[in-house]
């Protein structure tokens, strides 16, 4: 009898092994805080320059439509990520806003 991961451990345990090893990939690359892919080495992260190139008004817009779409396609497409990524878009919007909803102006909602 040869040895596998299958032999050694049963169905439940081999769950366990799995939800740990797919936790351990998210955390590797956080898709929804600070994605890699947003982030290049010696660069600033890509909502920081965009604040700088386009101004704080269309990036609070680009969150709030970013909140939304995440919101809107969580169910058909990526489920709980597409939740923490609507929330940290609405985040971004609050704290570029002041910590206030804010309109595309800048002004209170």
């Amino acid at each position: 009898m040869s040895l596998s991961i299958d032999t050694i451990f049963d169905e439940s345990e081999m769950n366990t092994v799995k939800a740990i090893d797919e936790r351990r990939k998210e955390m590797d690359n956080n898709n929804v805080d600070h994605p890699s892919h947003y982030n290049r080495e010696g660069a600033m992260e890509c909502v920081d320059e965009m604040e700088l190139v386009f101004g704080r008004r269309a990036v609070i817009i680009f969150c709030l439509l970013n909140a939304w779409k995440y919101r809107y396609r969580a169910a058909d497409k990526n489920g709980y990520e597409d939740l923490k990524k609507s929330d940290w878009y609405l985040a971004k919007y609050k704290e570029l806003g002041g910590g206030k909803y804010v309109d595309a102006w800048g002004g209170p909602v």
